[in-house]
């Protein structure tokens, strides 16, 4: 991995799961959560039908992310079918072409939409991708308030150190 603490935090996950300590779950939609002498039980749906997990200590839900679009359903907006993020930056950020330290620097040309002066930033504009990190975000709004401001030269001037 480029990002070396994203590395031992995966290895780390995996030497807890292999240990026994973790456990991990998946195919399961939770249904309910109740407290039973201070620990959790879980009941969910599996295919083969309801399952209960517990008593346990903590839950981790890792379950990924879909963006709520609901916002800007009025908008003309140009997203990645896929993604569901700015569909310029679709081919810069599909997880599996990149990760997290390769995606290149990007600014308001491709963050923008039909919709004019309308943006998306941030981590809604990766939509399902999970290779966002909090930098990246600043200089997407850098430019994008450059861009706001009428500073194109700035605007343009999109750099990730």
């Amino acid at each position: 991995d480029a990002l070396p603490a994203r590395g031992e935090l995966g290895s780390d996950v995996r030497h807890l799961a292999e240990s026994g300590r973790v456990r991990l779950v998946t195919g399961f939609a939770t249904v309910a959560i109740r407290e039973v002498d201070g620990r959790l039980v879980v009941e969910g749906q599996t295919k083969d039908g309801l399952r209960t997990l517990g008593p346990v200590d903590r839950i981790i839900a890792a379950t990924g992310q879909r963006p709520d679009l609901t916002l800007t359903r009025e908008l003309r907006l140009d997203l990645d079918p896929w993604l569901e993020g700015v569909k310029a930056l679709g081919p810069l950020i599909d997880p599996n072409e990149h990760s997290c330290g390769d995606v290149p620097p990007h600014g308001h040309r491709e963050l923008s939409h039909p919709e004019p002066d309308f943006y998306t930033v941030g981590v809604k504009s990766y939509g399902r991708a999970p290779t966002f990190l909090l930098l990246t975000g600043y200089e997407q709004v850098r430019s994008v308030a450059a861009a706001l401001a009428g500073d194109m030269a700035a605007a343009d001037a999109v750099q990730l150190e």
